[in-house]
This record gives structure tokens, sequence and C-alpha cells, in this order.
């Protein structure tokens, strides 16, 4: 009887991840999401938070380290290490104090694209958005961050976590 469960656990395994692939190679391989937070924090001193990437450990979920690496055209770039995957980031895009955008360059290539956070003034503070642009190429993965992780799900994360950052500063 266990025999005849076990055939049909591993069944509906690969029914699932088949139908993750065929799912996945219906999708753009490109995707954007967008959100945004209201900090009550001045523009100034969260573009400073945002920008430099070596404190993002301190304050972005999931970021075990930033390690700065060799400028690349002339360009900052850092690798991000969040638990087993490590990734490259170039600086795109620096715009004090309202823009600042990475270019990310996976090494294993299993993603790329761009995160970019944008500032603006607000009566209490200001008002950041998060826009990442990504490029998943394989379809199972592909599928797996549209329909059960949610494409939005990190920039959302890291919005909350920065503004937690912010109200927790002194001043």
């Amino acid at each position: 009887m266990w025999l005849y469960a076990l055939v049909g656990l591993i069944g509906l395994i690969i029914f699932l991840i088949s139908l993750l692939g065929v799912l996945g190679s219906r999708l753009p391989a490109t995707h954007v999401a967008s959100t945004s937070e209201e900090i009550n924090s001045p523009r100034d001193r969260v573009f400073a938070l945002v920008s430099d990437p070596a404190t993002h450990s301190t304050w972005a979920q999931g970021v075990d380290a930033v390690n700065v690496l060799p400028e690349r055209d002339g360009k900052p770039c850092f690798e991000w290490i969040m638990g087993r995957n490590r990734f490259i980031t170039v600086t795109t895009s620096l715009q004090a104090p309202a823009l600042c955008e990475w270019t990310i360059d996976d090494n294993a290539k299993f993603f790329s694209g761009s995160w970019k956070y944008e500032l603006a003034d607000t009566p209490g503070g200001c008002k950041v958005t998060l826009t990442e642009t990504g490029t998943i190429p394989s379809p199972i993965p592909r599928a797996i961050i549209r329909y059960i992780v949610g494409e939005d799900l990190y920039i959302k994360r890291n919005l909350t976590a920065l503004k937690k950052k912010m109200d927790l500063l002194p001043g």
C-alpha cells in the first residue's frame, strides 16, 4: 500500500514541476515590480542610508553582508551575501538625494536586473519607491517567483525594514 502512495506522490511532484515549467515558459523572462513606503524622516537622511550598500546588512532583511569590490568602469561595485547566495551589484545611478540604482550581475546567471530607489519629499518626511526590474531566464523559477513567492516580495521586505530602521534612529 505504501508503495502505491510513494509512486503517487512522485507522480504528483513530477506533474507539479512540469506544470511550473509550462506556466513559466508562458511568462515573459523580465518583470517589473514596484512599491512605495512613506517614511517619517528627511529625504537626505534616508538617502544616506539607502545609498550606502555597506550598511544594508545592519537593517535589510536577508542581507548577511555586503563587501566593497573594486570599481567597474569607474562605478562603485559590491558583493551582496544573502544566505548561500552571492551576487554582484554595480552602481548605475546615484543622484543625491533623489535616486539610487544598482544593476544586479548574478554570477550564477540565475537572475539579473536592477533595483532603483526613488525618494521624494513629503510633508512628514519622504516617500521611497523601490522598483525592481528582474530577468529570470529559467521558466520554473520564473513561475515560482510569479505565482508562489510574489515578484514584489523582496522589495516590500526591504522597504518595511528601511522604515523600521529609520523609526529606530535617533533624531
